[in-house]
């Protein structure tokens, strides 16, 4: 797991909604520093915008929040929010990531002309494991499918933050998405790794080419099943 820390969101200037109890203690402190119109004079904030922040179930900017708190002290996040209507992120620091949801974004990961990252497969059962280990960390995320297509997309304001830490890259995820079975090994960006060594794969492909590279005769039938199934689904 690679940890998000405070100082990330301060970096990428995200809006957050404090816990209620943090939210009085930002207010209380600000009526101590002069109140709001104060507060405006030393900031780059109107005072129209501030009272908005107060009065209404609005995301503030977290640089405001460190102005008047300080960076030790915003410890109770309830969300993050983006730019504009973005969905929020429910989250609650400090933030841990998986490295296998790093790892597969660092691998597949491209963005549009605005900046939006999406996640392109043919394989259903990758875009699965994608959208799941999206979930596991409450990253809000929309899943499309265009025939044989899937396309899965994420706020913008979530990849700016995560891609900024730190990870440890996940073999058997990177293998997953970008590895290439040569005989009973994997080739994953030039790096020999036997297919014993793996954990589980979700590619469809190459879950059964390991199964049969490595003599699991059960795997290959429950494989064999999974599909049978599926185009007598369809039909």
């Amino acid at each position: 797991m690679s940890q998000l820390g405070i100082e990330n969101l301060i970096r990428h200037e995200v809006r957050v909604e404090l816990t209620p109890k943090m939210k009085e203690k930002l207010w209380i402190k600000i009526d101590e520093k002069g109140g709001i119109q104060e507060i405006s004079k030393n900031t780059s904030y109107s005072a129209t915008k501030i009272y908005n922040w107060k009065n209404k179930e609005l995301s503030i900017p977290i640089k405001f929040i460190e102005k008047i708190l300080g960076k030790r002290d915003i410890k109770q996040i309830n969300s993050i929010k983006g730019e504009g209507k973005s969905k929020k992120w429910k989250i609650k620091p400090p933030i841990d990531i998986s490295d296998k949801l790093l790892t597969r974004i660092n691998a597949q990961i491209k963005t549009n002309e605005e900046g939006t990252p999406f996640y392109i497969t043919k394989d259903e059962q990758l875009a699965k494991r994608f959208t799941e280990l999206l979930n596991n960390e409450k990253i809000p995320n929309s899943v499309y499918r265009n025939q044989n297509r899937y396309e899965v997309q994420y706020p913008k304001y979530v990849h700016n933050i995560i891609t900024s830490i730190n990870f440890e890259t996940d073999l058997t995820a990177l293998a997953d998405e970008k590895g290439k079975i040569k005989g009973k090994n994997i080739l994953v960006d030039g790096e020999k790794v036997k297919l014993s060594e793996l954990g589980k794969l979700y590619s469809k492909d190459k879950r059964l080419e390991k199964a049969l590279k490595t003599g699991r005769s059960e795997e290959v039938e429950e494989i064999i099943k999974e599909q049978v199934s599926k185009v007598a689904n369809a039909l």
